[in-house]
């Protein structure tokens, strides 16, 4: 028998049953501000670890996949799993990215199919509600909380190392889940959750808390608590009930050494006043500070939590955030153009746009919509009154009747729905760039009107709030007169 299987037995034999599963955390793959974190979580039917190969390291089998890709400017986080009606996973091949490589990348395409969980069964903000892709604070000593020798003391079976990047938690902090299907189907979740900010708490100083289970379940377990609500109500302690067993199956799981008081116990386990270093002493919470925490948890606290809606909305183009807008507008007449196509002059609308929201070269939400309308040039040649341009409902698809495609009527104006940049092919993905990209669409003119456009950018923000339109206005308008 190997170390490893020994160790495992003398914890049977001497601590009771240690773990509900065993999960291995890969170390995050970061591209720029984009990080992403894979977990191979080992399980069973009875949900115990048992001597056998399966548990090892060594062993590449595992029950439960998922991945969580985070953006540590936009705060744009998506969780994926894998299939819910699979139970073996192997670790020594590549899993492929969702929806493929490509669009055309048929093959990776049916075998992403294969891989992962498109019902979006599992909940996962519940659990991963702190503005980080992490459960666990990296700012508490990872090489098993807690643990005298940290990751080198031999009753650390499961070390975490240090493999989790540091990162603060502010309640200020964007945090946004991707994934219109996701966004679907936990839209309840995703629509009441809360952070909390208790001014001059114990807790509050080190972590981003909401009314999720980081407030209800994990605030619990840290401090040594029982979650409260005074005068509950019957939902509201049938909640509680189902706090109060899963907190005891925790519990029901910790080796002697964990649960034991004085030196050394995990219960509780969250020092503020020295960090990860447990052996330094504890100052648990009093009751009336774990009274005010579990209240606001549970949302029934008043002012003194502090409440914000813990997932923030989607940035419109130029705003919330997103500091990049379309610049050198232009309207010009391509006299050569208007020979081959038989009009009498070819009108060029052009802009320059990088979008470069999170820092991501790959990046392609944003479309623009583009309205115009015409009328005769006027005797004075004097600019056009803002009345005279397309109305912002009208840039904004209201009424839209499409004629073909994307071009058609809205309101009194023309709208070109959704351009994209020069050069960008439907259903192709865009190549990475750091630079504004050329915008340009070309419209047939006639002689002696004048051309008033409204060019409107819009974000697909690809979650509930459907499509984000610019705050700002880009007006522009051009006289075609052919006597000059």
């Amino acid at each position: 028998m190997d170390d490893y299987h020994r160790a495992v037995r003398q914890a049977f034999a001497r601590r009771g049953r240690d773990f509900l599963r065993h999960e291995l955390a890969g170390r995050p793959v970061a591209r720029g501000h984009v990080q992403w974190l894979f977990l191979c979580r080992k399980s069973s039917e009875s949900l115990e670890i048992e001597a056998d190969s399966y548990w090892t390291k060594t062993d590449p089998r595992f029950s439960r996949y998922s991945a969580i890709g985070f953006n540590d400017v936009t705060g744009e986080i998506a969780f994926l799993d894998g299939r819910k009606d699979r139970s073996v996973f192997d670790w020594r091949g590549r899993f492929p990215p969702p929806g493929g490589a490509s669009y055309g990348d048929f093959v990776a395409r049916r075998a992403a199919e294969d891989l992962y969980d498109g019902g979006a069964k599992v909940d996962c903000v519940l659990c991963h509600d702190n503005k980080k892709p992490t459960i666990i604070d990296p700012h508490m000593q990872q090489a098993r909380v807690g643990f005298f020798e940290g990751r080198h003391d031999p009753r650390a079976v499961f070390s975490m190392s240090n493999f989790l990047p540091g990162r603060i938690a502010r309640q200020d902090l964007p945090f946004r889940v991707i994934g219109s299907g996701y966004a679907a189907v936990h839209a309840g979740t995703l629509l009441d959750a809360r952070s909390i900010l208790i001014d001059g708490h114990p807790c509050s100083g080190c972590h981003s808390l909401t009314s999720l289970e980081s407030g209800r379940r994990f605030a619990a377990d840290a401090t040594g608590k029982t979650p409260v609500i005074p005068n509950a109500t019957a939902m509201q302690s049938a909640a509680l009930f189902a706090q109060k067993v899963a907190l005891g199956l925790v519990q029901n799981h910790r080796t002697e050494w964990a649960s034991a008081s004085g030196a050394g116990r995990i219960s509780p386990w969250m020092t503020p006043e020295h960090g990860g270093n447990l052996w330094k002493g504890v100052r648990a919470l009093n009751d009336e500070e774990w009274l005010r925490l579990s209240l606001c948890a549970w949302g029934l606290g008043g002012s003194e939590c502090r409440y914000r809606p813990l997932f923030t909305q989607c940035p419109p183009p130029g705003g919330g955030g997103d500091t990049f807008v379309p610049t050198d507008l232009s309207a010009d007449v391509l006299s050569h153009l208007a020979t081959k196509s038989g009009a009498q002059k070819v009108l060029r609308l052009s802009w320059k746009y990088l979008n470069g929201y999170g820092y991501v070269p790959a990046r392609d939400d944003v479309r623009f919509n583009v309205a115009f309308a015409t009328t005769d040039i006027p005797l004075d040649r004097g600019p056009p009154a803002q009345q005279e341009y397309p109305m912002i409902d009208e840039a904004k698809e209201m009424g839209f009747v499409a004629a073909a495609g994307g071009v058609g009527r809205s309101g009194l104006a023309t709208l070109l729905k959704d351009v994209s940049f020069a050069g960008h092919k439907k259903w192709t993905d865009p190549v990475p760039s750091n630079k504004a990209r050329l915008y340009w669409v070309d419209i047939p003119a006639a002689c002696g009107k004048r051309y008033l456009f409204r060019i409107l950018p819009k974000r697909f923000c690809f979650d509930n709030s459907g499509v984000r339109f610019s705050e700002a206005e880009y007006l522009l308008h051009k006289d075609i007169d052919c006597s000059r």
